[in-house]
């Protein structure tokens, strides 16, 4: 099977699009580019930025929907701080 030939842009921007669906900062993206400034990587992936919007908003209503409260004695210690520990309460 041959592949077919792409250019060097072709390469760039899969690789952008990539990290962006991954979920990679757009800073990060912005370095590993080259690009002078955030803004100049995010005007040219915005489409891939869209997309991520449409599987982000699930997120957001899972992280507000009503959710049954455990009992406080199954809560789990997270990290402890002048011996008082702190918990993780929703």
């Amino acid at each position: 099977m041959r592949i077919p030939e792409k250019s060097f842009h072709n390469l760039r921007h899969t690789y952008a699009t990539r990290l962006f669906k991954m979920g990679e900062n757009p800073k990060t993206v912005q370095v590993l580019l080259g690009h002078a400034n955030v803004s100049t990587t995010l005007s040219t992936y915005i489409h891939v930025l869209e997309s991520l919007k449409v599987q982000a908003a699930p997120k957001i209503d899972e992280l507000y929907s009503p959710k049954k409260t455990k009992k406080k004695a199954n809560r789990k210690i997270l990290w402890e701080t002048s011996g008082k520990p702190l918990r993780l309460v929703k």
